[in-house]
C-alpha cells in the first residue's frame, strides 16, 4: 500500500509526498462535489474483504496517532479516523451486528483496532462529534450501537476478557451522553 511506504520511509519520500498531496488537492477541488466521495472511493478501491478494512482502519488511526507530518494528505481529502470508521459503520447496515462478529473472529486484527480507536475517539471526542455533521451515521445511531455493542459483550461468549473493552466502550459512551 502506498501510505504504508510513507509511514516507513517518511524522508526518502517528502518530495514524492507533496506531490501525491498536490495531486490529491487536485483531484479533490476539480471533481468531488460530496465530502463522502473520497471515503467512498477509498472504500470501494481497498477494502475487498474484512481484513483489507480493517487494515486501512488501522492505517488511518496509525497515522494520526504516529505520522504527524501525513496527517495533511488526509486532511485534503477530510479524511480521519472518525470520518473512515463512521462510513464503516454506514457501510455495514449501521448496526453493532458486524462490530460483534469481527470482535468475536479471533483470526482478525479488528479487536486490536477497536481498542485503540475507542482510545483514541476518548481523547479526540471535539472530532468525534464534527465527524457526525458530515457523515450518514448520525450521533443517536452512534449511540445506540455503542450501547448495544456493550450489551453483548457484557453478556459474554467471547473468548478473551472484554473488561478492558468494556471499560473505554463505557467511558466513551460517557462521553457522547454528557455533551
Amino acid at each position: 500500500m502506498i501510505i504504508s511506504l510513507f509511514l516507513k520511509y517518511p524522508k526518502q519520500y517528502t518530495a514524492l509526498l507533496e506531490q501525491l498531496i498536490n495531486t490529491i488537492q487536485d483531484i479533490y477541488d476539480d471533481h468531488v462535489t460530496d465530502p463522502m466521495e473520497p471515503i467512498e472511493l477509498l472504500f470501494d478501491v481497498c477494502c475487498t474483504n474484512d481484513d483489507d478494512t480493517i487494515r486501512l482502519l488501522d492505517t488511518v488511526l496509525k497515522i494520526y496517532q504516529e505520522q504527524m507530518h501525513c496527517v495533511y494528505v488526509l486532511q485534503q481529502i477530510n479524511l480521519n479516523p472518525h470520518s473512515l470508521f463512521l462510513f464503516f459503520l454506514y457501510r455495514c447496515g449501521s448496526t453493532y451486528d458486524i462490530l460483534i462478529d469481527l470482535l468475536i473472529d479471533s483470526s482478525s486484527d479488528f479487536l486490536t483496532f477497536f481498542h485503540r480507536y475507542i482510545i483514541y475517539a476518548c481523547h479526540d471526542i471535539n472530532q468525534l462529534y464534527a465527524s457526525f455533521d458530515d457523515l450518514l451515521v448520525d450521533l443517536d445511531t452512534f449511540q445506540t450501537i455503542v450501547a448495544n455493542t456493550l450489551r453483548v459483550l457484557d453478556g459474554g461468549g467471547f473468548p478473551y476478557n472484554t473488561k478492558p473493552l468494556m471499560k473505554r466502550l463505557l467511558q466513551l459512551e460517557e462521553q457522547l451522553y454528557s455533551q
